[in-house]
């Protein structure tokens, strides 16, 4: 075992060398063309919201609740329909843009951008599909 003082991560989970690491979760069901659906539950998210981005290809949106002092990355996991087939060009791949956190801009926001796995452009993910995100960031009060 490392001979390191560890922090909890905020509720405890693990051990970080970072002082006030927060983990957010959330997850999101989209339907056609990578649109939010809007039936009850299709949304939930703690600690901040998401919304498709206007006139990008694959984009999201992530708005935090609070302000953090930085933006240390995020993981999505994709969850896609019972025995549904998705090839390489739909955009299953991902990479964070616009990071708006760090920066200490009141937009507090960070672009989730998913792309076509075969040629890395910008692409709509698959129809009908579940994200589960979660963001890993650093608490302002305590960095």
């Amino acid at each position: 075992m490392a001979d390191r003082r560890f922090y909890e991560i905020g509720g405890g989970r693990g051990g970080t060398l970072t002082p006030g690491l927060v983990k957010l979760t959330g997850q999101v069901l989209l339907g056609a063309s990578g649109a939010i659906a809007t039936s009850a539950g299709a949304i939930d998210c703690e600690g901040f919201t998401i919304a498709k981005t206007g006139g990008e290809t694959g984009r999201y949106t992530l708005t935090l609740e609070d302000k953090y002092a930085k933006f240390r990355g995020g993981s999505v996991s994709i969850l896609g329909a019972d025995d549904a087939a998705y090839s390489n060009t739909a955009g299953r791949d991902y990479f964070w843009r616009n990071d708006n956190v760090t920066a200490g801009g009141a937009a507090k926001t960070v672009d989730l951008q998913f792309v076509d796995g075969a040629t890395s452009a910008d692409a709509e993910v698959p129809n009908n599909l579940t994200l589960y995100i979660e963001l890993t960031l650093v608490n302002s009060g305590l960095s």
